[in-house]
């Protein structure tokens, strides 16, 4: 690739490929993946013979054997949730998922349009899960909107890329969770069911 290509190919949205045949997310979100693994990732490439990425890890000196973990099936529930994800292959399946173990989802691309539905809905939404890298309003932008306008909504951010937020970052905008990309459904389910019980506790109380 042109050398002028490498200071940009882990920015959200930069890509080379024609409109529509590209995100420019994938290796966003994998350098998201592997920051978060305290690791680092370089590239090395000549114009016209390709390119080499390399992914560095730390080191465990200790052996860490695996674990058998019992199978494990989600508790799912029947509250609504607004999810919001601007990669429809991503927001169909979790769609799916979540309505498989009992949820009511509304589902959205564009976090605009998400934001008002929300503000007519409001009323009648339990919870939204969020992606964080989006045109047009961020998942975090999305997230401060919300809690503006209802603060007792809980909000989940997914996130790939996360050089502009972090665990503790999200936490103090009033995000109560926080999952990184790529989602294991399994976890989502998990965590939402925390997020949710956790809620209906603190309303008894």
């Amino acid at each position: 690739m042109p050398p002028e290509h490498c200071a940009h190919i882990f920015e959200p949205y930069f890509s080379t490929k024609p409109p529509g045949e590209g995100s420019g997310l994938g290796l966003a979100v994998v350098h998201g993946i592997v920051k978060s693994c305290n690791g680092d990732i370089s590239v090395t490439t000549e114009q016209g013979k390709g390119s080499t990425f390399t992914v560095y890890f730390p080191r465990i000196d200790t052996r860490v054997s695996a674990e058998s973990l019992p199978d494990y099936q989600p508790t799912g529930g029947t509250e609504s949730i607004l999810l919001v994800d601007d990669d429809t292959f991503v927001l169909d399946m979790t769609t799916e998922r979540l309505k498989e173990i009992g949820y009511v989802v509304f589902p959205f691309t564009n976090s605009v349009n998400a934001l008002a539905f929300f503000k007519k809905a409001a009323a009648t939404l339990d919870v939204v899960i969020t992606d964080h890298t989006m045109p047009r309003m961020s998942g975090t932008e999305l997230a401060g909107e919300i809690l503006r306008h209802s603060p007792d909504t809980p909000v989940i951010l997914c996130t790939g890329f996360s050089a502009d937020v972090d665990r503790e970052k999200a936490a103090a905008m009033g995000i109560v969770e926080f999952i990184y990309k790529p989602v294991v459904l399994t976890e989502l389910a998990i965590r939402l069911r925390s997020v949710l019980d956790g809620q209906q506790k603190g309303q008894a109380s």
